[in-house]
């Protein structure tokens, strides 16, 4: 992402003043590496970098009569941008008054108030975070595979929606591939899968054929040079008699967010979780209850750095070779979905009590969680099947609402 930031302000206030607020001010902004921060408050808009080419302005209006410039500034920017207000010397009027002329020319805007640098590095990082998430999902190369290797609806949703490239490639080629696999390629994705799941007990047979479809499918995001992948698994287990249930693990594990069922929605925070968290999500069905009342989800291919205690099952649905089953190994998760129009994201916190192969009656990794009183009303406020969960950590839901709001995506916290 191309940041900059810079400082507007009005010689009425006084230099010695707004250069001390300016100061702490870039000692938060130049702890982000890959913002540009002019070192000098400008006075005239003429004094500063043109703001073309970035994907996000961040404007320290330093005093009164700053809006103005911030007008004169931005009349032809169309990225986003951030008003950084204080309360002292009409700061925040001057941010309040910019900020709805922005809106009205279609720039999406926000303010940030912070009186000191603690506070404002505090809501700047999750905010950061969230925008330079948003930026990186629209220039996202997707590779999906699926039956006839021309794009799909969803695909081309997606695209519509976000601003990401797909490219589509078929079964047949991903199959061709993963039989070019020789007893090198093989010894090695075993040792990479063995270093993270247990394979005692598994037919050697039916692992090679799976270690086969994961090999193909990393050669071809490698060779290709995307940054995520989704695949429309259920005809390829169905044709080739193997799931590629530990590559969308393994693929997830190793950061490219890899999404099974051809689900572009998962996808979305399967790349989230890894650019706000530093983590891989996981795709969750819900599936009902525990005898306590408290919501199961649970799917097969949960990348096996989420979890511990992980090993080899074969596939729920189908017994097929393989799918793996974990503990999760976070206490605290967020789950995330989005609505089919990519209008509106719904978001829950949950709390881990219990997870593993707990039942043979779901899919091989099960995650029992309690989401206070949302529980009983879950079935009612999801708006989709998938959801992915993400590893929560501090800011994590404040840096949600920020990619939403540089997506145009609405986001509602659901406890």
């Amino acid at each position: 992402m191309r940041a900059l930031a810079l400082g507007f302000a009005s010689p009425l206030h006084g230099e010695d003043y707004y250069r001390r607020v300016y100061e702490w001010q870039r000692s938060c902004l130049e702890t982000f590496g890959d913002i540009h921060v002019v070192e000098e408050p400008v006075t005239r808009p003429g004094d500063a970098p043109d703001p073309g080419g970035y994907d996000l302005v961040i404007l320290s209006l330093l005093t009164g009569g700053t809006s103005r410039l911030a007008k004169k500034y931005l009349e032809d920017y169309r990225g986003l941008v951030l008003l950084l207000c204080h309360g002292r010397h009409n700061s925040a009027a001057s941010c309040l008054s910019a900020k709805p002329w922005l809106l009205a020319r279609g720039v999406k805007t926000r303010i940030i108030y912070g009186d000191n640098s603690p506070e404002l590095c505090g809501k700047l990082t999750a905010i950061y975070r969230g925008v330079e998430a948003a930026v990186g999902l629209r220039g996202l190369r997707v590779l999906e595979i699926n039956a006839t290797g021309e794009l799909s609806g969803a695909a081309k949703l997606f695209m519509e929606k976000t601003g990401a490239r797909v490219e589509a490639a078929s079964y047949r080629v991903l199959h061709r591939i993963a039989s070019e696999a020789g007893e090198r390629e093989l010894e090695e994705a075993y040792r990479e899968v063995s270093r993270l799941v247990d394979t005692s007990g598994v037919e050697k047979e039916k692992l090679v054929e799976a270690l086969r479809v994961y090999h193909g499918l990393r050669r071809m995001v490698v060779e290709g040079g995307y940054g995520a992948v989704s695949i429309d698994c259920f005809p390829y287990v169905m044709e080739y008699r193997v799931t590629p249930c530990i590559a969308v693990a393994m693929l997830n594990a190793a950061g490219i967010p890899t999404a099974c069922e051809d689900d572009f929605y998962s996808l979305v925070f399967l790349y989230a979780s890894l650019a706000l968290t530093g983590e891989p999500g996981w795709i969750a069905n819900p599936s009902g209850y525990d005898p306590e009342g408290r919501l199961v989800f649970a799917h097969c291919t949960i990348a096996p750095t989420l979890g511990e205690n992980c090993f080899l099952l074969p596939h729920f649905e189908t017994g097929r070779g393989y799918a793996v089953a974990c503990r999760m190994r976070h206490r605290r998760l967020v789950a995330a979905r989005l609505t089919l129009g990519y209008d509106e994201v719904t978001v829950y916190k949950a709390r881990v009590l219990r997870s593993g192969f707990l039942e043979p009656g779901y899919c091989r990794t099960q995650v029992v969680v309690d989401m206070g009183p949302v529980n009983e009303k879950f079935y009612d406020l999801a708006v989709g099947n998938h959801h992915v969960f993400m590893p929560y950590k501090p800011g994590v839901i404040e840096s949600l609402e920020a990619m939403g709001w540089a997506m145009g995506w609405r986001v509602v916290e659901m406890n």
